[in-house]
């Protein structure tokens, strides 16, 4: 299984969501829209593990990570 992080830099704060491939929001990495650019975000990865995933360096360090809330990678 692979997993994914999208860094949203056009959120309040900084967010970014750590996806599985499979998800229906990250489609191994391109997104619900593939295509639309990085003017609100970027996708990280693939990443063989959901730890790595984490630990991911991201463009905006303090941005708050989480596990997506439709797949909710463990």
């Amino acid at each position: 299984m692979s997993y994914y992080v999208y860094e949203n830099w056009q959120a309040n704060g900084h967010h970014a969501r750590v996806h599985h491939g499979e998800c229906s929001y990250c489609k191994h990495g391109q997104g619900a829209h593939p295509g639309s650019g990085d003017k609100n975000g970027q996708w990280h990865g693939p990443f063989a593990t959901v730890d790595a995933a984490r630990a991911a360096p991201l463009r905006h360090s303090d941005a708050t990570r989480r596990p997506c809330g439709h797949c909710r990678p463990h």
